[in-house]
């Protein structure tokens, strides 16, 4: 939610075009339909699922965390909003993966 909500916030006109051939607002469908279907799979209690997604939630931390860093050693202004889905990306990639720990988990040993 958090993500789809900061790509509605910073939708501009200009930014309102197709991207190889599909259409800008195919990427909010595809983000809303996500923002169900991800917490249901990861309700499943799916050890392997969640921790892809903790490592994908990662790499999409580390991508702006780059992003950042270079706009940093150009000169650039600090961006908030980045710093910001940063912040969410690890925290969400960190929840994950110590989910994905967890012998709740199907897949993990059950301790009794």
């Amino acid at each position: 939610m958090v993500y789809l909500f900061g790509a509605w916030l910073q939708l501009t006109p200009d930014r309102r075009h197709d991207f190889y051939g599909v259409p800008w607002w195919g990427f909010f469908v595809l983000g809303a339909a996500l923002v169900g279907i991800v917490p249901a799979l990861l309700l499943r209690q799916y050890r392997r699922f969640t921790r892809l997604m903790s490592f994908l939630v990662g790499i999409k931390a580390m991508s702006l965390l780059l992003k950042q860093g270079k706009a940093l050693g150009a000169g650039d202004p600090a961006s908030p909003y980045n710093w910001f889905f940063i912040a969410v990306a690890l925290w969400a990639s960190a929840v994950m993966l110590r989910a994905s720990f967890s012998p709740d988990l199907k897949g993990g040993s059950k301790k009794k």
